[in-house]
């Protein structure tokens, strides 16, 4: 009997961070270079949830021109 392999869950945790000071994003895909982390926001398991979250984030800071005081990324 065959076992049906699954594929292993693979975690996106979200943070809500500071860049610094320099950091002026033209689109809500940039991801600063330096930052200081605010808030962990928890893992995700997949990676549409998280883009979602990061460009309604990110898309809303840049209308407001509020980027330095709070930018959304991820890390695998």
């Amino acid at each position: 009997m065959t076992a049906i392999r699954k594929r292993n869950k693979t975690d996106y945790h979200a943070f809500l961070v500071q860049p610094t000071e320099d950091f002026c994003p033209s689109n809500w895909q940039q991801k600063p270079e330096s930052y200081r982390i605010i808030k962990y926001l928890g893992p995700r398991n997949r990676l549409g949830s998280v883009d979602a979250w990061r460009f309604m984030h990110n898309h809303a800071a840049i209308e407001q021109g509020t980027a330095a005081d709070g930018w959304a990324i991820y890390v695998k």
